[in-house]
């Protein structure tokens, strides 16, 4: 167990009414009402914790609690070493449940089991077995999707790149195609190994976007070669429809991955070992905590890939926008502006739910912006440079939901692993 549970599980007994605990966020500069405080206490105080981090209340949130029960030092102290070895991004609501599952499950496969319980888990095995494979395809969906988006971002705009094609034999965009090449070919030896890792059954539909994206790279290579305008823009059209559609596709196997997890069947297995009369008290504590965690984990985890979901509809898009949208002083497509439509009232779902005030104030700019540009019909460098920015606003925000669900679908193994070492002994 980490310092940081063990000053949250102390923290918890001592101040164990909802009461207190407002008064310890709100003296922490916080607004009391900010935080869920239902469930246990213990609940309460990892949200607590979950909330201030991100904000850069946590110092403040300890000096409060130090000043109310000093003998609290000792474990500060621990935490803030442990905190400094380990720095990185602060621990959400799932990752929080996602530890305490995990400490449960560990404890739950120290012990030794009668021989009626080991016969009902073992009756339950190959579904546990399942379930803990899904965790480990989750976070593999995911790394590869992260690949396809980092391209996309470190690509930058299509529209410049097909204007490279066109113009291959110049060697200034001769120059920027080829670095799109290799990019894409770095890209490419990245799939070998990431499809070795998914099970057998799930390789088959990857094998096939992955083989159309080797025929387009070397379509690509040679209209690069022979400085063949017409094959390049052909070949470049063609990877970049193949790559959209893999990122689609990835997102897609996240989501139906996460939403089909029978995260149940855990519960299920917690709940029965609970019952053996053998366990010890600090062992059925962490199953009863465990317990409560995982009837949590599945309503998060579904909240996070259906936001992962929505903005990666959102991208595709604004995608979709950019290479309508051409710089040509004529009318504005229809099917682009129908396609603004739908986007202004996705974006307004996004506003509500995602970023800070900060950027949320920055994204309802942007979307004035472009909403006076497509006002005036007219397809001019004023729109396409209003939409670049549009674009870029979005994906930064885009950007961090990608970081937080890896993150989280990483820290889902701290259920997996502890679950395969149980399963070994049965």
């Amino acid at each position: 167990m980490s310092a940081y549970d063990d000053l949250i599980r102390l923290v918890a007994q001592l101040f164990d009414t909802t009461p207190r605990q407002k008064e310890f966020v709100k003296d922490a500069g916080f607004a009391a009402e900010a935080v869920d405080y239902s469930g246990s206490s213990l609940d309460a105080w990892y949200r607590i914790f979950a909330y201030v981090q991100p904000r850069q209340g946590e110092d403040a949130l300890l000096k409060v609690l130090l000043a109310a029960e000093p003998t609290l030092a000792p474990l500060v102290e621990a935490y803030r070493e442990e905190k400094a070895r380990n720095p990185g991004r602060p621990l959400d609501d799932l990752d929080i449940q996602a530890k305490r599952a995990g400490r449960g499950i560990e404890a739950a496969g120290k012990g030794e089991l009668p021989e009626s319980i080991r016969a009902t888990l073992a009756a339950a095995k190959g579904r546990l077995e399942r379930v803990s494979a899904a965790i480990k395809t989750l976070l593999l969906y995911k790394e590869m999707h992260d690949l396809l988006q980092k391209l996309q971002v470190v690509s930058g705009s299509g529209r410049d790149l097909r204007a490279a094609a066109q113009n291959v034999a110049d060697p200034t965009q001769g120059l920027a195609l080829r670095r799109h090449l290799q990019r894409l070919e770095d890209l490419y030896d990245q799939t070998s190994p990431w499809l070795l890792g998914l099970d057998p059954r799930l390789q088959q539909t990857e094998r096939d976007w992955i083989a159309d994206l080797r025929d387009g790279i070397n379509v690509l290579k040679a209209a690069i070669n022979t400085e063949d305008a017409a094959l390049a823009l052909s070949a470049f059209d063609s990877v970049r429809a193949i790559l959209l559609g893999a990122t689609a596709h990835m997102d897609s196997r996240i989501f139906g991955t996460a939403t089909s997890m029978q995260l149940g069947e855990v519960l299920e297995m917690l709940t029965v070992i609970a019952g053996a009369p053998e366990a010890d008290d600090q062992a059925l504590a962490d199953i009863a905590d465990a317990i409560s965690a995982v009837t949590k984990l599945s309503a998060l985890l579904l909240d996070r890939v259906m936001r992962h979901k929505l903005w990666q509809d959102a991208d595709s898009s604004i995608e979709e926008l950019s290479d309508l949208v051409l710089p040509n002083g004529g009318a504005i497509p229809p099917k682009a502006t129908r396609l603004w439509s739908t986007l202004s009232q996705h974006m307004d779902i996004l506003l509500e739910q995602n970023g800070t005030e900060q950027w949320r104030a920055r994204m309802t700019k942007c979307v004035s912006t472009m909403q006076k540009r497509v006002e005036t019909k007219r397809a001019d460098y004023d729109l396409v440079l209003a939409l670049e920015g549009y674009r870029d606003v979005a994906l930064n925000q885009f950007v961090e939901v990608d970081i937080e669900l890896k993150a989280n679908c990483a820290s889902l193994h701290g259920v997996s692993t502890p679950l395969d070492l149980l399963l070994r002994r049965l």
